[in-house]
């Protein structure tokens, strides 16, 4: 990086002088020097041979230690001393664990290293320390060290210059594609998967003999994809051809297992796991399986237990009798390490700089690799053999004349006038006359030189045979391919992981996985949910003045729903939510549940107005009616909400930013609408004069309101229907469905208060009122009341204004979970018949339940004169 007098400024301070360099100066500096020591020296691997700086450093160690597979082990801190004195210069702990990565049979396809003692294991389990374990290099790891005494390749000084050590490692067999590599150095990483070594060596032996061949014909005639050393099945084949061709990608390795039925009954069945992904750690993922079994966020899973040994890994999930073991298995595979992505990223250390490279890249930088080291090889025992032939060549001379060359040699007064004397006698060179000179008397006989005729028949045929390698690349290239096929007949094994086909969608039918549950629910106006086990309900004293909840808010629904059912929810905004049951999270009675932005994200100010329970969005004759506070009416299909989305809310009627929904009830398409206003108008008309509209329809003109008039609710309903009316000065009416009058769409409706002239009371809230509908008051003091509605008796239109029933009202609605569930026994024709029901039954909510709304609402009742509040209902 070059400098400008703004980056260094010298200053002198009487006999010290201080460097002062800018921020800049030394962060883009010594950074981009630090970044580039930890790509070249540290994480990434070279391309030729595999390794990294510490893995060759720790190979070429034990290889100076003369620690061959045949010798006999030494111990790992007597290894993890040397690479640290010699080559390495840091921390031991670094060291020690590169060697033990190197032993292990599960990281490392073919292992480079052998130890003797405690490596770990796939459990997690650590290796027990350097002091304990014993090291030697591998059978396969001579391939790597092979040959460096023939100056294959090049050497450098070590850290301090007292040692050299190899740039890179001959490297016999590809060790980057075998054994893969992974690293993570400053602004990139590398993730090479492992390879057989069959394919790999098929796939350079082919690329070697077609230069020009395509990607896809390499994968045809060597590589197939990764193979992972613990097996496995891999997923994505169309994303191993684009790792390859770009370097980077990702596939799906997923466990091998099988479904087992025992053998005493044909119900029992279990999941058996035999191999898993590369990298994950057995006791983990057995953990995390049995948390999903204790936590019972899944049915059917009995146990989980580790039958693992020497016979191969083996782990065995027993199921319940009425588990689904696919499905189980999907969940498993989604939700587990039983399967996970392995993505590519084919970064190496190429012409001394990081690359990502293609599987192409890769073969050539190895190939070139291979030629020149073999070329180099070839040189150099071509010198070596010259050198020996030139001596025998001698010797064989020598021994011919045999006496003469004795009389030279006794004649000569000392070494060198003898090797001066044999050399002009004879016609030798210097180095001949040197071995003749050192030449012993045993040597001299008949079988001797029988013998180095033979050897000089051999060297003459080596020297031809080198001497064409180095001429001819059709020898060099058959040189090493012959060198290849040796390696895979000794050390090729069976391929271990399944190449099966794409990617696939886990799709998990969640309902399958489940044990049926039934919950008690109560969903609140401000959109909390509390789900709580029924059998907790039916087996406690649970008082209503216990009840959890925010202050001001109030009960829109409580019932029963089974976890495998679906909650529908409208809100005020006019969307709608579908919440599956076991989705719910339990709660205890005194708690305040869980907010409906924990499931589904909703507007700050959006609130709940009605709920239903639903098993089956797919029905005739079953409509949901909505109004609104300024006066649309919509009627839309419940098979509208068929195979949408669980996730997020969604419309249900378009409407204005100021308006809102005041109402939405279930009906059968043949039932009376009745609404009210805040200015006492009460309309009743048959739903059939409403259009059928689709989702995202605004609706249409439900009546005409008056100047600052507003709807304050509607209810659906038959003939026997009561309908109520709540005022805001606590007064309370119920009305006959058949003492209203019918009327048009088109008018504002009837008066349904008998009240003095000139007194102008506010209505608000309407709904309907059977005997068995309890209503929640929330009083102007902000105390929260359950009502019954049978408290108060039915009377006339033109009667009075109802009974006073809190001293004023803030807000208030009944208590109605709409039961919509069709049985899988029943027809169409049944339903209408089922959702006809009074909005008491819709509610479906347990005797034990019914009983805790019974409270004795009459001794918390504050009795006061009728005043006007004038506010809305929530």
């Amino acid at each position: 990086m070059s400098t400008n007098n703004q980056d260094l400024v010298n200053e002198s301070n009487h006999d010290e002088q201080l460097l002062v360099y800018s921020i800049s100066y030394l962060l883009g500096n010594l950074f981009s020097r630090y970044s580039k020591y930890i790509i070249l020296d540290r994480a990434l691997p070279d391309v030729r041979d595999g390794l990294k700086p510490v893995q060759r450093r720790i190979l070429y160690a034990m290889n100076d230690l003369d620690l061959s597979a045949d010798k006999p082990y030494k111990k790992s801190a007597r290894v993890v001393g040397e690479v640290i004195g010699k080559y390495h210069p840091h921390g031991d702990a670094p060291v020690y664990g590169a060697v033990v990565r190197m032993a292990q049979p599960w990281k490392l396809y073919l292992p480079l290293v052998d130890m003797q003692g405690n490596k770990g294991s796939i459990d997690g389990d650590s290796p027990a320390a350097m002091r304990y374990t014993e090291l030697r290099l591998s059978p396969i790891a001579h391939l790597l060290l092979q040959d460096l005494k023939k100056n294959v390749v090049d050497f450098i000084p070590n850290f301090d210059s007292s040692e050299t050590e190899p740039v890179v490692l001959p490297s016999y067999f590809p060790n980057l594609l075998v054994n893969g590599a992974t690293g993570i150095a400053v602004g990139m990483a590398t993730n090479i998967p492992p390879h057989n070594l069959a394919e790999v060596i098929n796939a350079i032996i082919y690329r070697i003999n077609n230069p020009e061949a395509t990607l896809s014909e390499i994968m045809r005639n060597g590589i197939k994809g990764p193979d992972f050393p613990t097996g496995g099945i891999i997923q994505g084949l169309s994303h191993i051809k684009t790792a390859y061709k770009t370097g980077k990608g990702k596939i799906a390795i997923r466990s091998k297992t099988t479904i087992e039925t025992k053998a005493k009954n044909n119900k029992d069945h279990r999941i058996v796991i035999h191999e898993l992904p590369f990298e994950v750690v057995k006791q983990d993922l057995i953990k995390k399986i049995d948390d999903i079994r204790a936590l019972n966020k899944i049915h059917g899973i009995k146990e989980v237990r580790d039958e693992t040994d020497r016979q191969g890994l083996r782990i065995v999930i027993d199921l319940t009798h009425d588990a689904h073991a696919e499905e189980i298995l999907n969940y498993l595979f989604k939700n587990t390490n039983l399967q996970v992505y392995y993505n590519f990223n084919l970064v190496a250390i190429a012409n001394n700089k990081p690359q990502i490279l293609s599987l192409i890249q890769l073969l050539d930088f190895y190939i070139n690799h291979q030629v020149e080291v073999v070329t180099r090889k070839s040189k150099y025992d071509l010198k070596q053999l010259k050198k020996r032939l030139e001596i025998i060549e001698g010797l064989i001379i020598a021994l011919n004349s045999i006496d003469k060359v004795v009389k030279v040699i006794r004649t000569a007064k000392n070494k060198s006038l003898a090797c001066a004397s044999l050399i002009k006698e004879f016609d030798l060179t210097e180095r001949q006359a040197e071995a003749i000179v050192s030449l012993r008397l045993y040597r001299l006989t008949v079988a001797d030189v029988n013998t180095l005729l033979e050897e000089k028949a051999s060297i003459e045929k080596a020297i031809i045979n080198l001497t064409n390698i180095l001429k001819s690349k059709k020898v060099l290239n058959s040189t090493i391919i012959e060198h290849f096929n040796q390696v895979k007949g000794k050390y090729s094994v069976p391929r271990r992981s399944v190449i099966a086909g794409e990617i696939k969608e886990i799709v998990i039918d969640e309902k399958a996985t489940l044990k049926e549950l039934e919950l008690f629910v109560t969903v609140s106006y401000d959109g909390w949910i509390k789900a709580i086990n029924n059998r907790s309900i039916a087996q406690t004293d649970i008082d209503y003045k216990e009840f959890g909840r925010k202050p001001t808010d109030i009960i829109v629904s409580q019932g029963k729903i089974d976890n495998l059912d679906n909650l529908l929810l409208i809100t005020n905004r006019g969307n709608y939510v579908i919440i599956p049951g076991y989705k719910l999270t339990e709660s205890k009675w005194k708690d305040v549940g869980i907010h409906i932005n924990t499931l589904v994200k909703l507007m700050p100010s959006e609130k709940i107005v009605a709920s239903a329970i639903v098993n089956n969005f797919k029905q005739e004759n079953c409509y949901l009616v909505l109004v609104s506070q300024l006066g649309l009416i919509k009627r839309v299909m419940i098979n509208n909400f068929a195979d949408k989305s669980f996730n997020r809310a969604m419309k249900c009627i378009g409407l204005k930013p100021n308006d809102q929904l005041v109402s939405a009830n279930f009906t059968n398409g043949k039932e009376w609408i009745v609404l009210s206003t805040k200015d006492g108008f009460t309309l009743k008309y048959l739903e059939n004069n409403i259009n059928v509209l689709g989702l995202s329809a605004r609706g249409i003109k439900a009546l005409n309101l008056g100047l600052n008039d507003k709807v304050i609710g509607a209810a659906t309903g038959n003939s026997n229907d009561v309908y109520g009316i709540l005022t805001a000065t606590g007064h309370f009416k119920r009305i006959s469905f058949s003492s209203l009058e019918q009327t048009v769409r088109t008018t504002k409706g009837q008066k349904v208060l008998n009240l003095p002239k000139r007194k102008i009371v506010n209505l608000i809230s309407s709904f309907k009122a059977n005997d068995k509908i309890n209503i929640n008051l929330l009083t102007n003091k902000e105390k929260w009341t359950i009502f019954p509605a049978n408290k108060v008796g039915v009377t006339r239109v033109n009667e009075g204004q109802g009974k006073a029933i809190a001293e004023g009202i803030i807000s208030a609605n009944n208590i109605c979970l709409w039961d919509l569930r069709v049985a899988k026994e029943n027809k169409a024709s049944n339903q209408s018949d089922l959702i006809t029901k009074d909005a008491g039954n819709h509610q479906n909510q347990s005797e034990e339940a019914a009983n805790l709304i019974q409270s004795e609402v009459e001794d918390n009742l504050e009795l006061t004169k009728p005043q006007i509040i004038k506010s809305n209902k929530k």
